[in-house]
């Protein structure tokens, strides 16, 4: 167990470590030159915020989620780095409460990958 906290071990602001969640989650890692086809940029407005929910139960689909769930589910999700820290979070937590929101159920990455491209993307400029 303490290689898996030295391996999730963060150090806070505050210079104290903690044990945030970890994932075992499989990535590779490469450089993007790699990939010539796909585009990247430094920076990207936020169009459209989308939850995922990769072991729902049903059929694959998606829903709309109020603002008032966005601000409750990233609040709920969020560290606590202090008050300061905390209120940045807040009001960027509530900017992005104004974007369309949606959350995707699917077990199958072919159906989320055909659901994503259904979403009504607003044009950019209009949040």
């Amino acid at each position: 167990m303490r290689g898996i906290q030295s391996l999730c071990s963060r150090r806070k602001p505050c210079g104290r470590n903690v044990l945030t969640r970890c994932f075992a989650i499989s990535t590779l890692r490469s450089p993007a030159r790699l990939f010539p086809e796909v585009r990247t940029a430094g920076r990207c407005p936020i169009r459209c915020l989308v939850f995922l929910d990769r072991q729902s139960d049903g059929p694959a689909r998606l829903e709309r989620v109020r603002s008032a769930d966005v601000v409750a589910s990233l609040l709920a999700d969020m560290p606590s780095y202090g008050a300061e820290v905390n209120a940045t979070h807040e009001k960027t937590i509530h900017r992005l409460a104004g974007l369309p929101a949606w959350q995707l159920r699917y077990r199958a990455l072919e159906d989320a990958v055909r659901l994503l491209s259904e979403i009504p993307i607003p044009p950019e400029g209009n949040p």
